[in-house]
């Protein structure tokens, strides 16, 4: 559960970073960078922690898990969330995220026959319910959507957190048979960026990528140092919590950023957090501590 916390912490200080340049890049192009970069270091880690730079004597199914963990999770998922991004805005589209722990505990019963006690339960519709609360009140901007712009906006949204449940529950099935999270996560990782690669490729967006990059090489520091926080380190932890523990609390506490960044940017942007947030915040956290009672 502590892998999972601090995992949440880093993804906040990613998203902080990023915030810094999303307005140089688009979200496809920032992907494509942060996933390649994030395999490389893994593969460097991997080499340094395990001793090879790829696991070795890894089974084909293992090895097929992981890799469609990647693909549904990091980058099937980040798709569907940068449309819903689109089409609803962030404040919609990461309160239909905060859903995927729910979906998640429901997966893992469904198909893997995990069960929460009560106390898990109420955690994670605590943390669950405080997140959704922070997130809606995090901005007081209207927007004028169409019928047909918001229902494509929530189905994208939807599809989103159904990604990120999906990578949680993938992952569950293929990390028992490596060698360790770090080597789930190298796997993870390198079809993940694999993919989405082959997807510029396949839309002819692989020019205008490296023409964003090359008009803003000084963005990609932000990111560079994101990619470490965020997609190497975060990534491992969140492995080693979904081995550890049920899907449906990993992925609570991985979904924990929206209440994490606002005293993040309280400090580094002397923002003023809205008092009806700070309530959602207290009440995530609360639901947290139950899942933490709960482990004992």
């Amino acid at each position: 559960m502590i892998a999972a916390f601090l995992a949440a912490c880093l993804y906040t200080t990613t998203g902080i970073l990023t915030a810094q340049v999303v307005s140089l890049f688009t979200a496809p192009v920032i992907q494509r960078f942060r996933l390649p970069m994030a395999f490389l270091g893994l593969l460097v880690l991997h080499r340094f922690l395990q001793g090879t730079w790829f696991p070795h004597g890894i089974s084909q199914s293992s090895l097929l898990w992981m890799s469609l963990s990647g693909i549904v999770g990091l980058a099937i998922g980040d798709v569907f969330l940068f449309a819903s991004y689109r089409w609803i805005g962030p404040r919609l589209a990461m309160l239909l995220m905060s859903f995927a722990p729910i979906v998640a505990a429901f997966l893992a019963w469904i198909l893997l026959g995990e069960t929460l006690n009560l106390q898990q339960w109420a955690g994670i519709l605590l943390a669950v319910g405080g997140i959704g609360f922070t997130v809606l009140k995090r901005s007081t901007q209207s927007q004028a959507l169409s019928g047909k712009d918001y229902a494509i906006g929530v189905t994208f949204g939807l599809l989103a957190a159904a990604g990120q449940a999906g990578g949680v529950i993938l992952s569950k099935q293929g990390l028992p048979g490596m060698p360790s999270a770090l080597s789930g996560t190298l796997v993870r990782m390198g079809a993940a960026a694999a993919v989405t690669w082959l997807a510029a490729l396949l839309l002819g967006q692989v020019p205008n990528t490296f023409q964003q990059y090359r008009a803003n090489a000084k963005g990609l520091l932000f990111l560079l140092v994101g990619v470490f926080s965020g997609p190497m380190l975060g990534v491992w932890l969140s492995q080693v919590s979904v081995m550890q523990i049920p899907a449906g609390i990993a992925s609570t506490l991985l979904a924990l950023p929206p209440v994490l960044v606002l005293p993040a940017a309280g400090i580094a942007f002397k923002e003023k957090v809205p008092r009806a947030a700070v309530i959602g915040t207290i009440v995530a956290l609360c639901g947290v501590a139950l899942l933490f009672l709960s482990q004992g």
